[in-house]
């Protein structure tokens, strides 16, 4: 994949697409996201095995080029642990990391 999204789940489909198309890096096709590539309904502890970096999500991670953090407005992206481990790993493994931001102010 081109792209790896990490999300704390906390935010809508629209807010989430919205923030994903705003960010999208202009080199890239694919998208690897846990909620479209993994089983929803299943025990998501067999997913991840005992070693979260040979877990899907790590995996994943380490053949993308860029990664998307997507915060939202309810709760802090870094406030789940796994976001952490995510953005851990990107950092490890040279992976860019995109984030959106606000503009700042304009001057007059």
């Amino acid at each position: 994949c081109d792209v790896f999204v990490s999300h704390c789940w906390a935010e809508g489909v629209f807010e989430f697409c919205a923030k994903v198309l705003k960010m999208w890096p202009r080199d890239a096709n694919h998208l690897w996201c846990c909620f479209l590539a993994n089983p929803q309904n299943g025990d998501i502890g067999v997913l991840l095995g005992d070693n979260p970096s040979q877990s899907p999500f790590a995996r994943a991670l380490l053949h993308a080029k860029h990664m998307l953090v997507v915060p939202n407005l309810r709760v802090s992206v870094y406030s789940r642990l796994w976001c952490v481990f995510e953005a851990s790993e990107a950092i490890k493994a040279g992976i860019v990391i995109r984030m959106p931001h606000r503009p700042a102010p304009k001057t007059v």
